[in-house]
Formats: structure tokens, C-alpha cells, sequence
């Protein structure tokens, strides 16, 4: 049975099940990178953390790797090939991915401003250096 022949709810369960799929391969990344001490080579670091200082770069960043998730999605969910069953599943795990690096660089960006800030408080709280 071809995916657009199932009944809807069949489908929204199948819909449920690559979501949950997508969220686990951002998390099963994340856990390799930590576990094999892994990072992405400094220049690939260093373009997104230059693409991500601007807020309006960082959110259209966001939203594009997020619409590759859910364009993935909708191939698997949708299609009757399996050329595009395959590319469906190559842009899930591409696209989750790049998420959790985008994920990770921005939240190295904010955590360095916060201490950044945090910082230049304390100095002009004791007013010295800390």
C-alpha cells in the first residue's frame, strides 16, 4: 500500500513517527559529537558564528533548516518513489544536522555575551577586574 492510499489517520501517526524520527537524529548527533569528541572543522564554526552575530541572519537561518525538516518530512510522508523516500531521508538527517549546529554556535554566541555582560557588571560593581 502507497502512502497517499492510507487512510488519515494512518498518516498522522505516520507524520507523528518521522517527526519524532528527525527530533531523535538531532539528539542521537548531538550525543556522537559529545561522545567521540567531535567538531565541525573551525572554518565551517567560524562562517556560522560570523552568519549568526546578526539577529535577522540567525532567524532566517533557523527557519530555512527548519523548513528543510519539514520539507523532508512531507517527501517521506508523501511520495510513492523511492528516489524520493531516499532524498526525503538524506534532508531529515542533513537538515537535523545543520540544526543542531546552528542550535549549538548560537547558544556559544549568547553564552559569551551573557559572561560578556555579566563581566563589565561585576567591574563596575567592585570596580576592578574580577
Amino acid at each position: 500500500m502507497t502512502s497517499p492510499d492510507l487512510p488519515l489517520g494512518r498518516r498522522v501517526e505516520t507524520l507523528r513517527l518521522l517527526t519524532v524520527i528527525s527530533l531523535l537524529t538531532v539528539v542521537l548527533v548531538f550525543i556522537v559529537f559529545e561522545v567521540l569528541n567531535l567538531e565541525p572543522p573551525e572554518s565551517m564554526r567560524e562562517t556560522i558564528r560570523r552568519a549568526l552575530r546578526t539577529p535577522s541572519t540567525a532567524l532566517l537561518i533557523f527557519l530555512a533548516l527548519l523548513a528543510i525538516e519539514i520539507s523532508s518530512i512531507l517527501i517521506l510522508f508523501l511520495s510513492k518513489s523511492s528516489f524520493w523516500i531516499a532524498l526525503g531521508i538524506l534532508l531529515l538527517f542533513v537538515g537535523s544536522i545543520l540544526l543542531m549546529l546552528t542550535v549549538i554556535s548560537s547558544i556559544e554566541i549568547i553564552l559569551k555575551e551573557v559572561e560578556t555582560i555579566l563581566r563589565k557588571l561585576i567591574e563596575n560593581i567592585l570596580g576592578h577586574h574580577p
